[in-house]
């Protein structure tokens, strides 16, 4: 028994199917690794430093990329913890996206030693790192004193003084004079009447 012929038209299309099953698969395989990220991450400590303007204020950034292919993470949760030496811990506090993949955030930390851990999933990455915050500075201002310096008033030119006789002694002055007068008048009136007296006896 002979098989009928398949007809051309038939061929054809199989053909032209095969084709495109072809070209579907082969542009399957050059996207997926431009756009299949790794599960996994690398993490980069951009910044972990106290905010010198602001007491206490300690700022936190990283940068995330994607292992397998180092493309930006812009979709991740980030997260850091900081445990002091007494193990106090801060945290865990949610890391901001800033711009492209980076995150950052600022914490209120006193002054001491912290053991800093930042961690992120989808990608999952952790950085960790030893950072310390200094006591606040205390500026303090010295009393400005201002020298007076007393200059010397050119003196007054001096004045002879002349010396005014006390009311008392013009009165005590004035009163010997009247002392003298009323004696020397007294005299005068003995000598007067001597004379009259000798006058008489001689008549």
């Amino acid at each position: 028994m002979t098989a009928a012929p398949v007809p051309s038209s038939i061929g054809l299309f199989a053909k032209f199917l095969l084709l495109c099953v072809a070209i579907v698969g082969a542009a399957t395989l050059v996207a997926t690794p431009a756009s299949a990220h790794g599960e996994t991450g690398v993490m980069t400590l951009l910044k972990a430093e106290a905010d010198p303007n602001a007491n206490g204020s300690f700022a936190i950034e990283v940068g995330l990329v994607y292992e397998n292919d180092n493309e930006p993470a812009e979709s991740a949760t980030v997260e850091a913890t900081l445990t002091a030496a007494d193990g106090t811990q801060v945290g865990p506090v949610a890391l901001s996206r800033t711009e492209g993949a980076r995150y950052a955030t600022t914490v209120q930390l006193a002054p001491g030693d912290y053991a800093l851990s930042v961690v992120s999933t989808k990608p999952s990455a952790t950085i960790e790192s030893s950072v310390s915050v200094a006591p606040a500075s205390t500026t303090s201002i010295a009393p400005t004193t201002t020298a007076v310096v007393a200059t010397s008033s050119p003196e007054p030119p001096s004045t002879t003084a002349t010396t005014i006789p006390s009311v008392g002694s013009i009165t005590d002055s004035t009163s010997g004079w009247t002392r003298v007068g009323l004696a020397l008048a007294g005299l005068a009136i003995v000598a007067s009447a001597a004379v009259v007296t000798i006058r008489r006896r001689g008549q």
